[in-house]
């Protein structure tokens, strides 16, 4: 599928929208900052948007538009809710969303709700449960098991409210069955793009994009990494991100003494990093999915990551990567080194890795969605 570099894989021409269309409602925490669920939200409302009237519903916003490129077709409703962290505040701050939802949305018998996160869908599941007309969908995108014990308890008791539960892999799918006797459905996150040639793969540059938070394991690839990048002065190991522990991993990497890492603020143009690295890092300590880990095969980047549950290894399972044993960080570090000396290893992975990306291809993934949701492509409907 060969496509202008800068062209997303899902801009293709759109059959024109008709009068009746039925309405879908995406809500998530804040459609506003950069991050996998964000953007998965963004994806799925583009890739909707000629078949429904599509609307993301952002709790905690009180305006702006997404970090991601938006359909001009979808709408957003910036609730505003004002959010006070800490588990004193759970219920409270759930009362306020209920109350907003239930006063700024329109619930009609042709209307879906999908939450994009353990507590949205909590609150639909509430909704149901009281009556409230219409569809509501939980979507997950953080493992059962990684989930804190109080979002635990909660799906027990709500997801059974909904009236269907959509889960990233097969072995997410295996657990809600074993723990809460649901069978939700299986839908990958969709790849954003798919760019019309991959990365040379010659440019003496390691990359990893993420959060700043200590679930997505940067401080531990800086410690592993930092005797391969002393060894090579010449390669540099680029951090994409923002977060609460980059004061933390810029001072760990002035105490490795490293001059060759820079930890970059996130950028829209994450494609072009991509482009002009030559092998993708994924130090994290859990992954549901790994949205960055597709973008970056998408390119053609070979991948190495920990074998963690259970994005990376769901993905990477279709090759175009290694897995080390979560934690080793001498085999991560070796793994490593190993592909920054042999260029046609590179290659050979990430001519893998760009045909394990094409798993993800948003057509596919968009059909997925039209069967869950009981719609046919509208071309199918004029």
């Amino acid at each position: 599928m060969e496509m202008n570099q800068h062209m997303a894989l899902d801009d293709r021409p759109r059959a024109t929208l008709t009068q009746n269309m039925n309405r879908i409602s995406i809500v998530i925490y804040n459609i506003t900052p950069p991050g996998g669920v964000e953007r998965a939200a963004v994806n799925l409302a583009n890739s909707l948007a000629d078949t429904f009237e599509v609307n993301i519903v952002s709790l905690y916003s009180k305006q702006g538009q997404p970090f991601y490129p938006l359909d001009g077709r979808v709408t957003i409703t910036h609730l505003g809710v004002p959010f006070t962290p800490g588990l004193r505040h759970y219920a409270r701050q759930n009362a306020r969303s209920l109350k907003a939802l239930r006063s700024r949305l329109t619930f009609t018998s042709d209307t879906t709700t999908l939450g994009m996160s353990v507590n949205p869908n909590v609150l639909l599941a509430l909704l149901k449960a009281v009556g409230t007309p219409g569809r509501f969908i939980g979507c997950e995108h953080l493992n059962y098991k990684d989930a804190p014990r109080i979002a635990q308890v909660l799906r027990r008791f709500a997801y059974s409210q909904l009236d269907d539960v959509v889960v990233l892999t097969e072995a997410e799918q295996q657990i809600f069955q074993r723990r809460l006797g649901l069978t939700p459905f299986v839908i990958p996150n969709q790849v954003p793009f798919l760019p019309a040639e991959p990365a040379l793969l010659t440019a003496k540059r390691l990359i990893a994009v993420g959060r700043y938070v200590p679930l997505k394991g940067f401080d531990r690839l800086i410690e592993a990494l930092a005797p391969v990048l002393r060894e090579f002065p010449d390669w540099t190991l680029d951090l994409y991100g923002k977060g609460e522990q980059e004061a933390d991993l810029r001072h760990l990497v002035l105490r490795e003494g490293l001059d060759n890492v820079q930890l970059c603020p996130p950028i829209r143009e994450i494609e072009q990093a991509y482009l002009t690295s030559s092998v993708f890092l994924m130090p994290s300590h859990y992954e549901s999915f790994g949205m960055v880990i597709i973008e970056a095969q998408a390119c053609g980047l070979p991948v190495v990551a920990y074998n963690v549950p259970h994005g990376p290894r769901t993905i990477l399972s279709g090759g175009g990567g290694v897995l080390v044993p979560d934690g080793d960080a001498h085999r991560f570090a070796q793994a490593v080194r190993t592909l920054m000396l042999d260029r046609e290893l590179r290659e050979r992975m990430g001519t893998e890795a760009r045909q394990n990306a094409l798993r993800f291809d948003p057509a596919v993934i968009r059909q997925q969605w039209l069967d869950l949701l009981g719609a046919l492509p509208l071309s199918s409907r004029l």
